[in-house]
């Protein structure tokens, strides 16, 4: 393999990582729209944050140093932003058509850019400006119509979709600066730590019985999703610029579109299709 080729392999692993921790995450949130038709949101964000956990140590038994830190309250912060975001997120998943929570969700993409620029000082001309504002209005158009219609969604569902994306955003772009010093296995504890201590906290001294059968084996995998989403999250932004990573989120609507209408017989709206598209292709324009 030539030097050009090396170089090209190598910068395409980012992404390729980011990629691949998207589809774990549409996996996530498909077993999380099925599990809260039964279960409630603080139940599910235990059992993912136990199960994600639990695959973590496993994973790591082995090399239990990489967990070190000496950026604990960074951690915590971002941790409290991730959870935050995550139990949100989830609460919108079971009210909201699979798809629409995508076209929310795609805005954080846009948020990370111009976080990127505002926070990080990452290089952000006007034409990167001009294409976020140019996203947010393809998400306006697709949610100002469920506004008016009590029947598409909760108001309340949209809310938590929203705040939900912002905190994933902001815990999202808090990874950058982690990557100098800490492990992508130290980026991936903390929060799913500080989710299973908080979760088990209100939900073990309510629970009267343990999940079975299916749900049992869907909430497992649900932890698995998440530790494996996280760590290549972490691994990504330590290999790649925020910039480079953030149009991969819209891989996750072509998932969302397709598997909500083959498993939750969900058909997306023509202004959800429109805006969609106006976001995707605000954000891959070029220039």
């Amino acid at each position: 393999m030539s030097l050009a080729n090396a170089s090209g392999a190598s910068s395409l692993r980012g992404p390729l990582l980011y990629a691949t921790a998207v589809l774990f995450g549409v996996m996530i949130d498909v077993i999380v729209k099925e599990l809260s038709a039964r279960h409630e949101t603080a139940t599910i964000f235990f059992a993912r944050c136990a199960g994600a956990l639990i695959v973590l140590l496993i994973l790591h038994h082995r090399d239990l140093a990489t967990f070190k830190t000496t950026k604990l309250r960074f951690h915590l912060l971002r941790g409290a932003l991730s959870n935050i975001g995550v139990v949100l997120f989830f609460y919108s998943l079971g009210e909201l058509p699979l798809v629409l929570a995508y076209v929310i969700a795609m805005s954080a993409p846009l948020m990370m850019t111009a976080m990127a620029g505002i926070i990080l000082r990452e290089a952000t001309g006007r034409s990167a400006w001009i294409k976020v504002g140019i996203g947010f209005t393809g998400i306006l158009i697709s949610v100002a119509p469920q506004l008016w219609d009590s029947s598409s969604g909760s108001w309340v569902g949209l809310a938590a979709c929203i705040a939900g994306t912002v905190g994933y955003a902001a815990a999202a772009l808090a990874i950058r600066p982690l990557t100098a010093t800490e492990s992508s296995g130290a980026i991936a504890l903390y929060p799913i730590l500080m989710g299973a201590v908080l979760g088990g906290l209100y939900v073990i001294p309510q629970a009267t019985s343990l999940p079975t059968g299916f749900d049992l084996g869907m909430m497992l995998a649900l932890g698995l999703c998440s530790a494996m989403a996280n760590l290549l999250i972490a691994k990504a932004f330590s290999m790649a610029p925020v910039a480079r990573l953030a149009p991969l989120e819209y891989t996750a609507l072509v998932w969302g579109v397709v598997i909500g209408f083959a498993l939750f017989a969900e058909v997306p709206t023509a202004w959800v299709l429109v805006g969609a598209g106006i976001v995707v292709w605000a954000t891959l324009k070029k220039g």
